[in-house]
């Protein structure tokens, strides 16, 4: 594992747990013409149960092709979500922030995000 990668983990999840794991590892490639994936949280994977303040995960993607704006970037909102419950369309600001070939994107569970489905086809590691 990268190291920077896993020091930036263990600082952001500290507060909130004594050790930390890999949870989960995935490879997905996102075809032309598929369609749009709805604005969400990756904390959701975990229940509605946990308090708004703890954070249980720290996401990584790794892009294994171009992730830019005319292929499909991640949408991210940026700043903190914590007790947002969703976004309406329209009412916060959307970035795409560009993730070449090779760079790892780190993206707290708290945050939405969602993944715009345009050609070419678009790879990843998350």
């Amino acid at each position: 594992m990268e190291a920077r990668v896993l020091e930036l983990a263990r600082r952001f999840l500290e507060p909130f747990c004594p050790r930390i794991q890999l949870h989960l590892t995935q490879i997905i490639r996102i075809l032309p013409g598929q369609g749009q994936q709805p604005l969400h949280r990756d904390r959701l994977a975990w229940g509605g149960y946990l308090p708004c303040a703890i954070e249980p995960q720290f996401n990584t993607m790794w892009a294994l092709t171009d992730f830019t704006e005319e292929n499909g970037a991640t949408q991210v909102v940026p700043g903190p979500a914590i007790g947002m419950r969703r976004v309406e369309p329209g009412a916060t600001r959307l970035c795409k922030p560009p993730c070449r070939l090779g760079v790892c994107c780190c993206i707290p569970a708290q945050s939405f995000m969602a993944v715009e489905r345009i050609a070419p086809t678009r790879q990843g590691w998350a």
